[in-house]
């Protein structure tokens, strides 16, 4: 089975212009969902889990009115084409090993649900730049509308039910990918997380929960789901937000001020090492784009569009790269496609 996604294009929210988005490049709402007539993953028998699949596939292309939902079933895709979902984040790196996974999309990628993850739906919704109204408004009309087709597994006093107790309640997570180079490069960002964690809040890495830092990207969630309404969550996690992009935006400022030379070549050796490494690996390429994000941003590499660095941001991966080519390649074949890549698209661009 071929997934109908072209591995040379972005995902719409990472391609697009958003609000903030010199320092917030999406913003992402979830809601944990499960049906009542259905145990719980961890308990559901492969026959549900299938069964569940052909009902969530059959009612989603309902809604809403002539959306094309790409839909599929994870044992019937291949592993590049399995991962390539997973760095897109159409799925997470736990639903690429459960039994009779599944997954439906509409073509821009911006709205989505997974099937027999943790919890029986995962409905997101992606926007590009600080937009978590408009995630959460297209998250909720999803989940209305699931609700109108399903009866939900929830309680009087807990709310919704889900499969781990940190999920509990309003099945509620509300994240902005963020770009913070000013707060580490001046080493402010301890001080802002060392905050964050008192308002029930974290931070995570690009992939969110479990995965590494890379470069200077950072995800802000909420840590608990629990205790209040979706709406009072929402504003707590966009009021952090806000903060916190006023002083990425302060720290910047105070870099520009300064003259660093130093700054200026870290920035020129990452741009250099970009357009002219023959291997590069995955880790390092989300790095360097990082740093020459700065420099973009401060003017130093005015020739270098934002949202095509954020782009390659995703091409770069070893999943993507595997499809343009339509085979698997060893690590070091993957280095220097990479290069190669890079390379071209930045031959045009003045040193």
């Amino acid at each position: 089975m071929t997934i109908p996604i072209d591995p040379h294009t972005p995902s719409t929210w990472l391609r697009t212009e958003g609000p903030d988005s010199d320092v917030v490049i999406s913003s992402r709402v979830r809601f944990a969902r499960n049906l009542q007539n259905y145990p719980f993953a961890s308990k559901n028998s492969r026959e549900n889990r299938e069964k569940l699949l052909d009902e969530i596939f059959s009612v989603i292309q309902e809604y809403p009115p002539g959306a094309n939902w790409i839909t599929s079933r994870l044992e019937e895709l291949s592993s590049i084409e399995k991962n390539l979902l997973a760095e897109r984040n159409l799925i997470s790196k736990q639903l690429l090993t459960e039994p009779a996974g599944g997954t439906a999309f509409i073509p821009e990628e911006t709205l989505g649900v997974m099937i027999n993850e943790e919890d029986h739906l995962r409905i997101q919704a992606i926007t590009a730049g600080n937009d978590l109204d408009l995630a959460l408004a297209q998250a909720t009309d999803l989940e209305r509308f699931f609700d109108t087709r399903f009866e939900f597994a929830y309680d009087e006093k807990w709310g919704y039910l889900t499969s781990c107790p940190t999920n509990l309640g309003t099945g509620f997570r509300g994240s902005i990918l963020l770009h913070l180079p000013g707060l580490v490069i001046t080493e402010k960002l301890n001080r802002v997380l060392n905050a964050i964690s008192n308002l029930g809040l974290t931070v995570r890495g690009f992939y969110g929960e479990g995965s590494e830092t890379r470069g200077f990207y950072f995800q802000l969630s909420n840590q608990i789901t629990l205790g209040r309404s979706t709406e009072d969550f929402l504003a707590s996690l966009k009021r952090v937000g806000e903060k916190i992009i006023s002083h990425e935006r302060a720290a910047r400022e105070q870099l520009l001020k300064k003259r660093d030379l130093g700054l200026k070549d870290k920035i020129g050796r990452a741009f250099g090492i970009l357009k002219y490494a023959h291997q590069i690996e995955s880790e390092e390429a989300i790095e360097l784009l990082s740093m020459c994000r700065l420099g973009a941003d401060r003017k130093l590499l005015p020739e270098l569009k934002i949202k095509k660095l954020d782009g390659f941001l995703q091409l770069l991966q070893p999943a993507h790269l595997q499809q343009s080519v339509g085979t698997e390649l060893t690590s070091e074949e993957r280095e220097s496609y990479r290069a190669r890549l890079v390379e071209k698209e930045f031959s045009t661009t003045p040193s």
